[in-house]
């Protein structure tokens, strides 16, 4: 059974906020040592802690009501135990959130035993899960980044030449010169506060059971009791030692930087999400100069979905919001007008929006020399989305239905390697580890390895050689397709469709039209025959239908026009 249907996904997500701002007043309103000796005040704490928060309250209410809606759900690998240790950063608590596959097995089925078993009780859980007082280990390629990070900070006092910083990001790193990066602190391990994260688990027991109550009111208070203690437990697994334990150390670091410049310009695309030393060093920044902004680039697109909603039965896109009660601009990648997915925007936070466009998208132009030719291979690039088997927020669409919408793509590929016997297709999975029923799907169509190949390269590396990409939705890797110059065409679903603004739904049928978008392998196959017929004609119909798609969210800029931008509104 789909959970979406029996809940109301605005309710839900508006619970997992409300128990979020909860959560964040109480850990400063009961000034626990950690954070009062830096006096944090309730913002800086939101700025550290609201995005780990975010992925375990989401994951958790989803799991419960998935667990709701199907009493009698079949969970795979009930043989598991997990060993949960405590991260070192916020970038590895959701890494571990959104992909440990065992992981999110064993809540799913801690869960279900609270749920469905009578009498059970919390000692019962140990079976399959143990909560290590310890760290995880430090791998490999960490352990280099900190040696590296160790070297540079040894050598430099760090002195900025220029009023404004960035952190590492591939996206900046084009834009701004390497000597204005923020100097990045080492994510190390160290003793877990035993004492100090029972009393954080503490205060968020009560909290949880008075907001899981409101996902179903019979439940027994015993059930409540103990879903209510396993959350506590997650959360606090999902408070990374850089904001905790080294959190003095990292507090020491960074003020003494700040004491030697005078930064009053912080850039970044995702590190006000996952970098714990820029959350640090921009807190610190702004209390030596309230003047300091805080400015976000935007680092992707998605298919015009509502900031803001305004369906009663869809949520906010919290997944975005959650960083901006903080910051003070967001660098859109569109030019001139504002789209509409960021209406009302400015009037819930005190954040501007600018459109400046993309650097990225500028740098990967290319004059495209291929042609597509009837009597030559027909290359073709499949570029997936992620096909996860659990959900990480509640604003996504379902696993099941994610699942769904990418085999029926592979039917549509299916079709096309038959009718088009020159063609050959790049499989590009969204990660390397590729989802089993997707790979089982794949051996079910017995595709032929001669003229189907699955390949763990760049997608935009491959676009560069292929006649036609296609996707499964609009995402950033259509902007790259049109900015690198190659045809591409959407299989997409009416999920999305669903949640997007009223702009969006315009481009969208436009797109739809100018057969760009299809939503069935007929409309597919007739696209597809097109292009291959007379390319020239496609372009001719459908050009101008890219371009306000482009304008809209995707525009390239040089990195000269960026900075004049920049410039011009005092942001650089």
């Amino acid at each position: 059974m789909n959970w979406s249907r029996k809940f109301n996904r605005r309710q839900l997500s508006n619970i997992s906020e409300e128990m979020i701002n909860e959560i964040i007043n109480n850990l400063h309103d009961k000034k626990f040592n950690v954070f009062e000796v830096h006096k944090l005040d309730k913002k800086e704490l939101e700025l550290m802690f609201r995005w780990p928060l975010y992925v375990i309250t989401n994951i958790f209410i989803e799991r419960i009501t998935r667990l709701m809606s199907n009493n009698k759900m079949e969970i795979k690998k009930n043989n598991l135990h997990f060993i949960f240790n405590y991260r070192l950063n916020t970038s590895e608590v959701t890494n571990n959130l959104y992909n440990n596959d065992n992981l999110n097995y064993i809540l799913l089925i801690l869960i279900k035993k609270i749920l469905q078993e009578e009498n059970i009780k919390e000692h019962d859980l140990s079976k399959y899960i143990t909560f290590n007082n310890k760290s995880t280990n430090i791998d490999l390629k960490l352990f280099v980044k900190n040696i590296i990070k160790n070297i540079r900070n040894f050598i430099f006092n760090k002195k900025y030449r220029n009023k404004y910083v960035y952190d590492n990001y591939h996206q900046l790193n084009s834009i701004f010169p390497k000597e204005d990066k923020l100097l990045e602190m080492t994510y190390d391990k160290k003793v877990i506060d035993i004492n100090l994260r029972k009393k954080i688990r503490d205060i968020i027991v009560p909290i949880a059971s008075n907001y899981f109550f409101m996902l179903d009111s019979k439940i027994s208070n015993q059930k409540l009791s103990l879903l209510s203690l396993l959350y506590s437990r997650f959360v606090d697994y999902s408070l990374p030692l850089s904001l905790m334990e080294n959190l003095y150390e990292r507090v020491i670091f960074y003020n003494k930087i700040i004491g030697n410049n005078h930064i009053d310009k912080i850039h970044s695309a995702v590190g006000f999400y996952f970098s714990d030393n820029l959350k640090i060093f921009s807190i610190l920044a702004k209390r030596k100069n309230t003047q300091t902004k805080l400015i976000q680039h935007e680092h992707g697109i998605n298919n015009f979905i509502s900031i803001i909603s305004k369906n009663p039965d869809l949520p906010d896109f919290y997944k975005v919001i959650t960083a901006f009660n903080y910051l003070d601009y967001f660098l859109l990648w569109g030019e001139g007008k504002i789209s509409d997915k960021f209406l009302d925007l400015e009037k819930k936070v005190s954040m501007k929006v600018i459109n400046v466009g993309s650097v990225y998208l500028h740098n990967i132009k290319q004059t495209r020399i291929k042609k597509i030719d009837n009597n030559n291979q027909f290359l073709l690039l499949y570029s997936a989305s992620p096909s996860r088997n659990f959900m990480t927020n509640l604003e996504e669409i379902t696993p099941e239905h994610n699942i769904e919408h990418q085999k029926k793509v592979f039917d549509f590929i299916s079709i096309i390697l038959k009718k088009f016997k020159n063609s050959k297709l790049i499989y590009k999975p969204f990660t390397t580890s590729i989802n089993p029923q997707i790979l089982d799907y794949i051996k079910e169509k017995k595709l032929d390895e001669r003229n189907f190949i699955i390949s763990n390269n760049n997608a935009v590396t491959s676009m560069k050689i292929v006649d036609l990409v296609l996707f499964d939705n609009i995402t950033t890797g259509l902007g790259e397709a049109i900015s690198i110059g190659v045809p591409a065409i959407v299989y997409d679903n009416k999920f999305d469709y669903n949640k997007i603004t009223k702009e969006g739904k315009e481009i969208n049928d436009l797109l739809h039209k100018k057969k760009i978008i299809f939503y069935n392998e007929f409309e597919g196959i007739e696209i597809v025959s097109s292009i291959i017929k007379n390319y020239s004609l496609f372009y001719k119909n459908s050009i101008e239908s890219i371009n306000q798609f482009q304008k809209l969210t995707a525009y390239p800029r040089s990195k000269k026009e960026f900075l004049k931008i920049l410039s011009q509104n005092n942001l650089i």
